[in-house]
């Protein structure tokens, strides 16, 4: 019953001057967008109790460009936009 998707990942785009910002891809397991461009990084993340008490950590959604564009966004905001672009069959700009 999960949704459909027409594409496994998504680039983010910089709505100033269209440089790639990130990468995201869905991941099957935890039915959810995940950052696949971060290269190992693991400073900041954002943590989730999920409904069985675990806690689940993604990436916090800092996008950083180099004209000075850098929105941060809360997980659930940024699995929101994806997930709209995605559905639209869209870029996703921010």
């Amino acid at each position: 019953m999960g949704m459909a998707h027409q594409r496994s990942t998504i680039k983010v785009f910089c709505k100033n001057d269209e440089r790639t910002l990130a990468r995201y891809s869905w991941d099957e397991a935890d039915n959810v967008w995940v950052r696949s461009d971060q290269h190992g990084s693991n400073d900041d993340f954002y943590l989730r109790r999920l409904d069985d008490g675990t806690m689940q950590a993604y990436p916090r959604p800092t996008l950083e460009c180099p004209c000075g564009n850098s929105p941060v966004y809360s997980h659930d905001e940024i699995q929101a936009k994806i997930a709209e672009a995605v559905r639209n069959d869209e870029r996703l700009m921010v």
